[in-house]
């Protein structure tokens, strides 16, 4: 099961945009507090990076949206010189 279950390209600001939809199925967000877990933790940007780089291996992508429903979890820019394979 993959960690984010469709995607979306927008040009927004005159920049193109992905937007991830999260696979809530998939993810835990929190753990009980002082619990530590010995599970491999996942970070969301760089897998988020990893799964639009497999699709869109030449695309300038300058933003990436990380969605549950309608709720925004996270917002960063991809690095101008990752953001794409010459």
């Amino acid at each position: 099961m993959d960690l984010f279950q469709s995607y979306e390209i927008k040009q927004m600001d005159g920049e193109m945009t992905v937007i991830l939809d999260l696979n809530m199925a998939k993810e835990e967000f929190s753990t009980e507090f002082g619990l530590q877990t010995k599970s491999k933790q996942i970070n969301l940007e760089k897998e988020a990076e990893k799964y639009i780089r497999s699709i869109f291996p030449k695309l300038k992508i300058a933003k990436v949206h990380i969605m549950v429903d309608t709720i925004l979890i996270s917002s960063f820019p991809l690095q101008k010189n990752k953001s794409y394979r010459k």
